[in-house]
């Protein structure tokens, strides 16, 4: 009984993960992802894909935002010159089939739930007898084999996302870098005008100094040399 207690549990805490903690991590992979691009490259907001956890409606939400997201991230790959010859990089045809067999698997759960008022109940049972109806059986083995399918295509498309969301933080850190880099190199470069500005106006003064006669034109070549630091 202790053993049967412990699966149990070990299937629900699997459940929960499945319908709430993978959706969650997933979802936040494609928001941090439209985040590392350009907002004037973006045809879609991060936020926007939390749309995705309304019952039903986010199907249809999540099919868009695909679409919306391979072609954000194909205008930040081109804006900041990233190669991207190849389509697949942003995994599109894999998000797309994945969320078009779960819109599928939606509308046949639709369909079997409103069918089912008008069955008795042995009737239903015979449906799912497999030497009653071997052709239900068939549908079921074909329906979990789309599902299989479409969880891996998950995978795939969530692991194009990832890699899509490190290539463009790693040269948003160049960028950064270099602009970094620029201002620095700016604001020293301004320093040792604003230094040499300094000491032109001190050898003037110094020029003055020797025409009213208070240094002579020696102690004027001697500092001036100083100054210069010749």
């Amino acid at each position: 009984m202790e053993q049967f207690s412990s699966l149990i549990l070990f299937c629900v805490i699997s459940i929960l993960i499945l319908i709430f903690i993978l959706p969650f991590l997933y979802i936040n992979t494609l928001q941090n992802t439209i985040k590392a691009t350009k907002p004037k490259n973006r045809t879609i907001e991060p936020y926007e894909v939390w749309l995705y956890f309304i019952p039903i409606l986010g199907l249809f939400f999540h099919f868009n935002h695909i679409l919306k997201i391979t072609t954000t991230l194909k205008n930040d790959f081109e804006d900041k010159k990233i190669n991207h010859n190849n389509e697949s990089l942003f995994g599109a045809n894999a998000g797309l089939t994945y969320s078009l067999i779960s819109i599928g698997f939606f509308f046949y759960l639709i369909y079997s739930i409103s069918i089912l008022p008008s069955y008795s109940y042995s009737e239903i049972n015979n449906l799912y007898d497999d030497n009653n109806n071997g052709g239900t059986s068939m549908l079921m083995i074909v329906i979990g084999l789309l599902l299989l399918i479409a969880f891996f295509l998950l995978i795939i498309f969530w692991s194009k996302m990832s890699n899509c969301k490190r290539i463009l933080n790693s040269e948003n850190k160049g960028i950064n870098e270099y602009h970094n880099n620029y201002l620095n190199n700016e604001v020293s470069q301004k320093s040792k005008v604003d230094e040499k500005a300094n000491v032109y106006d001190d050898i003037k003064k110094l020029a003055e100094f020797k025409d009213k006669g208070y240094i002579t034109q020696e102690e004027f070549d001697i500092k001036k040399k100083q100054m210069l630091g010749l």
